[in-house]
């Protein structure tokens, strides 16, 4: 099996949420629910922003 980009992407909310999955523990607490955004996504969105820097420091060049 090939590990591709969605299996990591929904891996990684698995693992953080699977706590708070499984419902009310011995107790009676509940395990928190986590939001971070997954590296998958984050490097994606780092990669596209990198390809346009160079348009966008060309918008903030002083012109005289």
């Amino acid at each position: 099996m090939n590990p591709n980009r969605n299996d990591m992407s929904n891996n990684w909310d698995d693992m953080l949420n699977a706590p708070s999955r499984m419902g009310t523990m011995p107790g009676g607490w509940n395990a928190p629910s986590v939001s971070v955004p997954n590296p998958i996504d984050v490097g994606d969105e780092f990669g596209d922003a990198a390809r346009d820097m160079p348009d966008q420091m060309d918008n903030f060049r002083y012109n005289r």
